[in-house]
């Protein structure tokens, strides 16, 4: 048996939802990351969430690569919280029911140097 049924439907809802002709969808983990870096191209972005346990304001002061921001529009890579920043007036349990807790951490990732990102990342992890 080879693939995954659920993360293929996963990957074809979330393409035809956008509109794209595909969808990747990984697991965590430094291959899945570094599989991610090596199929962008300068200019390309992505949207990615996951919590980061007991660690939200760490990676927020190591993660130097990243400004701490709401924006999506630009070309530098940016982080933002969003339980105090775009959701912040969003009530916790609708919040939850969202999956936006208070240790995610959205990354908007640039047109910074790839490996840079990734080693900022993976400092901030730590």
């Amino acid at each position: 048996r080879s693939g995954n049924p659920t993360r293929n439907c996963l990957e074809k809802a979330v393409a035809a939802l956008d509109g794209a002709k595909y969808c990747l969808a990984y697991s965590s983990g430094l291959s899945a990351t570094m599989n991610i870096a090596h199929l962008l191209k300068s200019g390309d972005q992505i949207i990615c969430t996951s919590d980061v346990y007991g660690g939200t304001n760490r990676f927020r002061r190591v993660a130097s690569e990243f400004a701490l921001a709401e924006s999506l529009g630009g070309y530098e890579s940016l982080a933002e919280h969003p339980a105090i920043m775009t959701h912040a007036s969003v009530p916790e349990e609708d919040r939850a029911a969202l999956k936006i807790s208070d240790n995610l951490i959205r990354l908007s990732i640039g047109l910074e140097d790839v490996e840079d990102i990734i080693e900022d990342i993976d400092q901030a992890l730590r």
